[in-house]
């Protein structure tokens, strides 16, 4: 491979399916087709979430060349991905004579199992028993690597030969360890192959979902509380049971945020396990240090930077708190649906672990009690009640009240908007001299409350406080501009705080929502991780494919693509 195939390549392994799409196409462009680039501009599409666009970049080249496995894998892979999504048979028909058709002709073991496996679930039975017992005699019996590991695993599965393949699927475990990208392809093939051949429950134990939790908790009193709810005291009796929690439910991956006390708890413990922890902080470093960590104790921010040296904190945005606790409940729902949004990944469900008084009624907005109503799981909730730890002869704090070092000037106009960012182009006229406004019949009566305003020649936002709305919104646009044959769309959905003035909209978000909407497939609608955790939590109604990520200063801000519903 040249430089820039390698380059793309990277891409794709890390995720960056956007980039990786649009220097495949540049590529091509500038210096023309060849195999090795269109594989991986198919590669990168459908990892983007548009498999049937994929399938249309790589069908002529498979045809020109079926002995290439790359090609025939990734093509075959699409279709099972496919058929797996929409059980239709037809893709499951493609994807096997593609896998086999490869094998024959080159006798790839990559190829190879995935017949054997396609030969099986489109009920050639025979034929998947060939294939597998040539697959285990030509691997023998010390394979190299993880995916053979997995190879033989599966051919003996499909061989029925149970207790060889809980041997190997034990192997290829251990090899995975935490890496969940392995560990859901290999869950997603069991789970395919359960719907037509029986696969062992320990094998399927094996290749569970990791236990996915969100958290939250109470802060450690700070100086001036009128009674006794988390005093300092009590931080080692309540670490130790955050601990026991995290071992109880098998916890592997975490979501919260760091203010002293149960937040950096959790987050200590998850690290000291070796655990994936997920950290979120609603608005900028410095005050979020003064308003949620520094009232607990200097001690606590030294905790604060031990953790941050370990694990690369999340920012949601870079704006100054400025009393607006619109960011707590903002931040709230972020942590909930990130981990619902992430679960669903890996077909499973998070749990709530709270560190939560029973005693203590206060319902601020965006704080632990008053974020329990926005959890969608009631039946999955674990509790730590705090209260359980108080020694009830703690006296009171005497000392001054806690006074952060903050700006506490409100900004002017500035609220949490749910951003819908339309980028409209005629395809005649590629560049736009005079602003393209949004058609005046996609908006109905009730639409009057929409903020529409125009970045420049080529974005209209629309700004509104419902996401279901706004979510609507957008899948009305797209299918007006759908039968508009003159035009090409991209609509992006973002979520952040905008400052509004003479219909005049500016904020860090609404650059977001451009780097977005620039980076998604025609006519297409992408929303960034924030938009679609909150609207798991509206409606998990919606589907949504991860597209990959956009890199702006530094931060991965990633993507998602809507599927048809």
């Amino acid at each position: 491979m040249n430089q820039s195939e390698d380059y793309i390549e990277d891409l794709i392994q890390k995720g960056r399916y956007f980039e990786a799409r649009q220097l495949a196409e540049a590529t091509i462009e500038s210096t023309g087709e060849n195999d090795k680039l269109i594989q991986l501009l198919a590669l990168a599409t459908s990892k983007s979430g548009s498999a049937m666009e994929a399938k249309e970049i790589l069908e002529p080249l498979y045809n020109r060349d079926k002995k290439n496995a790359e090609t025939s894998g990734i093509l075959a892979g699409i279709y099972k991905e496919i058929f797996r999504i929409d059980k239709d048979p037809n893709y499951g028909n493609l994807a096997y004579t593609t896998y086999l058709t490869n094998f024959q002709l080159t006798q790839s073991f990559y190829t190879g199992i995935n017949a054997a496996s396609m030969s099986r679930i489109m009920g050639r039975a025979s034929e998947a028993k060939r294939i597998s017992e040539q697959i285990l005699n030509g691997l023998g019996e010390h394979p190299n690597n993880f995916w053979d590991l997995a190879t033989k695993a599966e051919a003996h599965l499909i061989l029925k030969q149970y207790e060889k393949a809980t041997e190997f699927y034990l192997e290829t475990r251990k090899e995975a360890h935490n890496d969940w990208g392995k560990i859901n392809s290999i869950s997603n093939q069991l789970w395919l192959l359960k719907h037509f051949m029986y696969v062992p429950d320990e094998i399927i134990n094996l290749y569970k979902p990791p236990v996915i939790a969100s958290f939250i908790g109470h802060m450690v009193d700070q100086p001036g509380r009128k009674n006794v709810r988390f005093h300092n005291e009590m931080v080692p009796m309540v670490s130790d049971a955050i601990r026991a929690a995290i071992r109880t439910y098998s916890i592997s991956i975490g979501y919260c945020s760091l203010a002293c006390g149960a937040d950096i708890l959790f987050a200590e413990a998850m690290i000291e396990a070796g655990n994936e922890v997920q950290i979120f902080i609603p608005f900028q470093r410095e005050e979020f240090l003064e308003i949620s960590v520094r009232g607990g104790g200097e001690d606590w921010v030294e905790r604060y930077h031990k953790i941050e040296e370990k694990v690369k904190i999340n920012y949601l945005t870079e704006e100054p708190y400025r009393s607006d606790d619109q960011f707590f409940l903002y931040l709230g729902k972020l942590l909930f649906g990130a981990s619902v949004l992430r679960a669903k990944k890996m077909s499973t469900k998070p749990v709530l672990l709270s560190v939560l008084s029973a005693f203590d009624l206060s319902n601020a907005t965006g704080g632990t009690r008053n974020m329990l109503k926005e959890w969608p799981y009631k039946d999955r909730i674990y509790s730590i009640n705090i209260d359980d730890y108080r020694n009830p002869n703690t006296p009171i704090d005497d000392r001054d009240v806690y006074e952060p070092n903050i700006n506490k000037q409100i900004k002017e106009n500035r609220t949490i908007y749910y951003i819908l960012l339309v980028y409209l182009q005629r395809i005649d006229q590629p560049i736009s001299t005079e602003p393209l406004y949004l058609h005046p019949e996609i908006f109905e009566e009730s639409d009057i409350l929409f903020k529409q305003v125009t970045l420049n020649n080529q974005f209209t936002a629309v700004l509104y406080t419902s996401q279901i709305i706004i979510t609507d919104l957008a899948q009305k646009i797209a299918q007006f501009y759908s039968k508009e044959t003159d035009f090409q769309y991209k609509i992006g959905l973002h979520v952040g705080p905008v400052t509004l003035k003479e219909q005049k909209a500016t904020g860090i978000p609404l650059e977001i929502a451009v780097e977005i909407c620039t980076a998604a497939l025609p006519n297409s609608i992408n929303c960034s991780r924030d938009f679609a955790s909150h609207l798991m939590l509206e409606s998990q109604g919606y589907p949504l494919n991860y597209s990959g990520y956009v890199v702006r200063e530094n931060q991965k801000i990633e993507s998602y693509v809507f599927g048809n519903r």
